[in-house]
């Protein structure tokens, strides 16, 4: 939301001083240094030096667009309509919500509109990730180890009812999690739904960034095979989707591994980080 309006609010603002620039550019210069002037004692340093630099910007930005009644009126409809989509996207609500129906609404959005483009710029400090972060690769090789009682127990419970259905050694074995029943179902339920899981994703990404969601019907038990051959292990050699969210902008599928129990024989390995962990008794 916060990198949406870094956009938006200069936009308005930029759309504003063409505006102005077909009576006079030089009003518009002269309204860009009595805005900047009158921050110069409220705002904190580092916030007035980027609010100031920004202003500057713009202005001289104005001076070459030239876009007219029509395309500065476009632009400043575009930023209005662009923030309150970025506030639909992003599942947040606009501060102006918040004071409208007030009986001093109209002095709240002047104070608004007034301190937006130093509001925006020092939220980009605050930011989980920086705004150049999509033009970087990223480690997304999650960690976490479960522990806690209640995961060490229902762990055990699907270990024990693996064992008793007597798995293969000549291949690969798979029960999906729609398919089970009984005490291993509510077992499995609670391990891929445990703050573990869900938590190491949220500290990752931001509890407030993102949803974080398991999918169900992706979700199976699998027991690995000490023979290497054509059995299922020779998918994760290859290229291959896991799931089709990859197509929707800032949606991913994570494929979510849990060692049910003692493990020293199989590594699982990311060259491109790189890194490899052997995982076993409720490493995930």
């Amino acid at each position: 939301n916060i990198g949406l309006h870094v956009i938006t609010t200069p936009l308005g603002i930029l759309g504003f001083l063409c505006l102005l620039n077909i009576w006079s550019f030089y009003i518009s210069v002269a309204l860009t240094v009595v805005y900047i002037a009158s921050l110069y004692t409220i705002l904190p340093s580092k916030t007035f030096a980027k609010t100031s630099v920004a202003s500057i910007l713009i202005l001289a930005l104005s001076y070459f667009m030239g876009w007219g009644i029509m395309g500065s009126c476009v632009a400043m409809a575009a930023s209005f309509v662009f923030q309150e989509l970025a506030h639909i996207i992003t599942g947040e609500v606009t501060y102006q919500s918040q004071y409208i129906g007030e009986s001093d609404w109209m002095s709240q959005l002047v104070e608004h509109t007034y301190y937006l483009l130093p509001l925006v710029l020092d939220a980009v400090d605050y930011m989980h990730f920086s705004l150049l972060g999509f033009c970087v690769a990223h480690n997304r090789v999650l960690y976490t180890k479960l522990v806690k009682p209640q995961q060490v127990k229902d762990l055990k419970t699907i270990n024990d009812w693996v064992m008793k259905e007597g798995p293969s050694k000549d291949h690969t074995t798979h029960w999906w999690y729609e398919n089970l029943e009984g005490e291993p179902r509510e077992a499995f339920e609670r391990i891929a739904n445990c703050e573990n899981l869900l938590g190491m994703f949220k500290e990752s990404y931001g509890d407030k960034a993102y949803e974080v969601e398991v999918v169900d019907t992706m979700n199976e038990i699998y027991v690995a095979s000490p023979k290497y051959g054509l059995n299922s292990d020779g998918v994760f050699y290859m290229a291959h989707v896991d799931g089709p969210w990859g197509i929707f902008p800032f949606a991913s599928t994570f494929r979510c591994m849990v060692a049910v129990n003692l493990n020293k024989q199989i590594k699982t390995s990311f060259p491109m980080v790189p890194a490899g962990y052997t995982l076993s008794d409720g490493d995930a």
